[in-house]
């Protein structure tokens, strides 16, 4: 077991080394492909008047960096981009583009931008002034400036969002994502509700256009050929994935006889599922299950926002007090000398610990309550399902006082009794000690929990808290001892954190 210290979850992706520099490299005489750069890999077309961009890199800089390559070949302006689908790496670079351009997607790949402002990732959200100006639901066949192209999507796959573009006069195809070589076995967002075997069909659809040069997202340009033993090959391991999970093995068992590691949870940033979580989950998501029953491990879904929502109401001045004071450390808001309650080891409280960074809990059901058992901190909360009523004298507690109750197949969770000294979530939103949260749980399918949360505190909040629908999702797997201890959050803010907000050590004075 890990003893994992809390402040090391950041905020932002850590530092990398600077990309490599643009490398433009023709297809025929006016399709190019780009590899380099901060990003995916991208291409353009000269067209009689002007040029076709597909994707846009993932940085401003990076964005500007290949608008310059592209000056270099043609000085015809730039009037089109096309994007394969919504990931930052292919479209966030759009900011370093100049306005006014038609912007092609799928209407899914819209949606996806769109939505990005919201997610845990926002402060990499696409950027709000270069959404798509022009959608295609399914397949289209279109001339731009004397140029001959097909757009097709044949449903989801690495995202729901993904669009082919097809060169039928040049015979070349961009992929996007859908094709990626810097796995053995595709990427597939299950949080942008992508599908393996919507990538199976996708790679069908690919594989008998009529093309010889296929530019993957990520990569050197393939031949057909070596895209229909990919394709063979994710067919086989899928095959074998789901006739494990038939098997009733664990993830980690179905991992061990395929011959894959099982790496443990890091604490380093975003870590796509792999090709064999994604299966197993689309497979178990289909076993049968018992609405009654919430036992198992569960994570709340990435997509969400580290918060009951993102749109709080309006703060009461006593509120609004706390709220100015608090110096987040672990947020948009960061800063490195942040007083978090959480960097000196206090407990998280609820219902932050809920949502905090994707971490898993797990429901443990007794004849008489529920106890949920948080993998972040190592804690518990209990639950009691055995009729009782709360006392007059209610005592103050991290995680509340907790009542439950089924109505139908929802289970409702009525909590009081809060500690007013954690935070709601890594923002520093307060509450007081008269908080009151309601939470109902629904069981849709056996990987799925939906979760909706109310949360009134008069004397924090003008009005209740609504929280949007929240996903909770089965975790086949098992939860790791990850606690804050104080002796090494001590020595970690001595040598990092105090140095990094230039702060002076008592040793130093």
């Amino acid at each position: 077991m890990i003893a994992v210290l809390c402040t090391l979850v950041p905020s932002a992706p850590a530092q990398t080394e600077a990309p490599p520099p643009i490398s433009v490299k023709p297809l025929n005489e006016n399709v190019y492909w780009v590899q380099g750069g901060a990003g995916a890999n991208a291409g353009f077309i000269v067209g009689t008047n002007g040029v076709i961009v597909i994707d846009a890199k993932m940085t401003p800089e990076s964005g500007k960096e290949m608008l310059a390559e592209i000056a270099k070949i043609t000085p015809k302006p730039v009037t089109h981009v096309i994007l394969t689908h919504s990931d930052m790496d292919h479209v966030n670079g759009l900011a370093g583009f100049p306005k006014g351009l038609t912007i092609i997607a799928q209407e899914n790949c819209r949606k996806e931008m769109e939505e990005s402002e919201n997610g845990p990732s926002r402060q990499f959200a696409a950027p709000r002034d270069y959404l798509p100006t022009q959608t295609v639901a399914k397949n289209e066949s279109i001339t731009i400036d004397g140029v001959h192209l097909r757009l097709l999507y044949f449903g989801p796959a690495h995202t729901s969002g993904d669009l082919i573009i097809y060169l039928p006069d040049q015979r070349i195809v961009f992929t996007g994502d859908i094709l990626t070589l810097q796995f053995p076995y595709p990427l597939v967002h299950l949080e942008k509700n992508g599908s393996s075997g919507g990538w199976i069909a996708n790679m069908k659809g690919i594989t008998a256009l009529n093309a010889d040069a296929f530019v993957p997202g990520h990569g050197d340009v393939q031949t057909k050929d070596s895209l229909q033993k990919k394709l063979a090959d994710t067919q086989e391991r899928r095959t074998q994935i789901k006739k494990l999970v038939a098997q009733g093995k664990s993830l980690d068992d179905a991992k061990i006889a395929l011959g894959e590691s099982i790496v443990p949870i890091q604490d380093d940033g975003y870590h796509p599922p792999t090709f064999t979580e994604v299966v197993y989950k689309e497979t178990s998501s289909k076993l049968p299950f018992d609405p009654h029953d919430l036992t198992g491990v569960w994570k709340v879904h990435q997509r969400v926002a580290f918060s009951l929502s993102n749109d709080p109401p309006p703060m009461t001045p006593w509120a609004q007090a706390k709220y100015d004071a608090a110096k987040p450390g672990l947020s948009h808001r960061g800063r490195p000398l942040g007083n978090d309650p959480i960097m000196i080891c206090d407990p998280m409280g609820y219902p932050r610990i809920l949502f905090w960074n994707g971490y898993p809990l797990e429901v443990i059901r007794t004849p008489n309550r529920f106890i949920m058992f948080f993998d972040w901190f190592y804690t518990y909360r209990t639950i009691w399902t055995d009729g009782r009523k709360f006392p007059d004298d209610l005592e103050p507690r991290w995680y509340g006082n907790s009542l439950g109750h089924w109505e139908g197949d929802t289970f409702v969770v009525e909590s009081s009794g809060f500690d007013e000294r954690s935070w709601l979530d890594a923002d520093g939103h307060p509450h007081s000690d008269e908080m009151r949260l309601e939470e109902r749980y629904h069981r849709v399918d056996h990987d799925t929990i939906e979760l909706t949360m109310t949360l009134t505190d008069p004397k924090a909040y003008t009005k209740p808290w609504v929280s949007e629908k929240k996903t909770l999702d089965w975790e086949p797997t098992e939860l790791r001892e990850d606690v804050c201890v104080p002796s090494v959050e001590a020595k970690y803010k001595d040598l990092i954190r105090d140095p990094a907000g230039g702060a002076t050590s008592d040793k130093e004075k």
